[in-house]
Formats: C-alpha cells, structure tokens, sequence
C-alpha cells in the first residue's frame, strides 16, 4: 500500500475564527464569490443542514420525541478546472483538494493563500483565529481475504486467532502531541462484495492558537506537518 500523495482522495484546510472579532452577515456570501470568481470558483451551491435529536423516555417511551434543528447555511464555490472548493459558512472558510492532489506547497501557494487573501478582502478573517485544522482523506480497496491488521498496524484483528470473518470495521481515535496539537485518526471498512474490501481512511490534526497571536500560515503549517508526519507512519 502507498501513500504517495497524489493518491489522496481529498486534502482540506479549515479556519475558524472567534465570533465577537468576526461580526457576520449573509451579505459576504455574494461578497466572497465576487472576489474568488477571478480564481476560477465560478460555481456555487447553498448547503443547508439539519440536526436530529431524539429525546427517549425509557420510562413512558410513548412520550419521547424527536426534534430537528436547522443547522447554519453554508456555501460551496468550485473550480471544476482546478479539481477545487472552497467552504464559506459564518465564522469558518475551508480550502479543498481534490484529486489528484501534488504537495502541500502546490496546494498553499495556489489555492490556500490566494482564497484567503480574497477572504480577508472583504473583511473576514483579520483577526479572532482560533483554530486551523488539516485533514487527509483517502480510500483503498483491498482483496478478500486480507487482513486489515496487516496493512494498518495500529489496528486489531480477531481473524488471526481463527474465529469469524471480518466484515466491517469502526475505528477512532484521539492524539494529543502538545498543548495545541490533537490528531484524529478514523477508518471505517465495510465489504463491498465478496471479493473487495473498501477502507476509507482520515487523519487530521487540530493546531490551535492558544496565544491568539499565530497567522494563519504559521498555524497550518504546525497542522499540516503533524498530519503528514502521522499519515505517513500509519500508512506504512
């Protein structure tokens, strides 16, 4: 199994900002996508989501109920010709790279650092950083019959002990390295058919800016190279 980057499914780098420093308003939707069209994010869809809870009485499980709740809008520009997005939602703006994805330089100088200067252009994100996060996202498909153990050491495997078959698998986990670094791997495996396993594979590191005086750059920098290092050791 490799780990060349270009193989990356997906590559994302977040920032989130403290709300008091950031007022907001819908109006730096339309904003923010006049000054990125010139980019080459000529294309836009709204992202609604809801949120549902459910609130069981395990006592009158007649009287529980369910409740939703409408999560903040979002907007999703693309550059189809870059393979690119970019996430704008109030008090957050994410960089997206699709396949095939070069190096972290590339995907800096072309894609993070002129999405944020248009982000700062129409008064986003001077100031109130709070966090940066960078994640790797990739899938694998596998054989029947291999063990998912052996081409991920940090995980377990009851095959090798002789009883059942793997069929799916659910894995998290949580890293703290310093202060403001915490890593998150998640992998989740299921059977495709009976002769593929696919494996969807993420691992993302949060850099937070405990100091509240980091730059952007700095701060997903310290993100991104966590990540890559842990990616690469899980990988091989």
């Amino acid at each position: 199994m490799s780990s060349s980057k270009h193989e990356l499914v997906e590559v994302l780098c977040s920032f989130s900002f403290d709300p008091i420093a950031n007022p907001w308003d819908s109006t730096f939707f339309g904003e923010f996508y006049e000054n990125i069209k010139e980019l080459g994010f000529t294309e836009k869809q709204e992202q609604k989501g809801i949120q549902f809870k459910v609130e069981f009485n395990p006592i009158t499980p007649e009287s529980s109920k369910a409740t939703s709740d409408e999560l903040e809008t979002r907007m999703l520009f693309r550059n189809s010709k870059s393979n690119s997005a970019i996430i704008l939602a109030p008090h957050f703006v994410s960089f997206h790279k699709l396949a095939p994805y070069l190096n972290w330089e590339a995907f800096r100088d072309n894609e993070i650092i002129p999405g944020f200067r248009r982000y700062n252009k129409v008064g986003l994100g001077i100031k109130g950083l709070i966090q940066t996060q960078m994640l790797y996202l990739n899938k694998y498909d596998f054989e029947k019959g291999t063990a998912l153990s052996d081409k991920f050491k940090f995980l377990p495997s009851i095959e090798k002990f002789g009883i059942g078959k793997e069929k799916s698998l659910q894995f998290q986990s949580k890293y703290e390295f310093e202060p403001n670094l915490l890593m998150q791997i998640r992998l989740n495996a299921s059977i495709v058919n009976e002769d593929k396993k696919t494996v969807t594979l993420e691992c993302s590191c949060l850099a937070n800016n405990l100091d509240g005086k980091t730059d952007y750059l700095t701060l997903a920098e310290l993100a991104h190279t966590k990540n890559n290092e842990v990616f690469n050791v899980i990988t091989h």
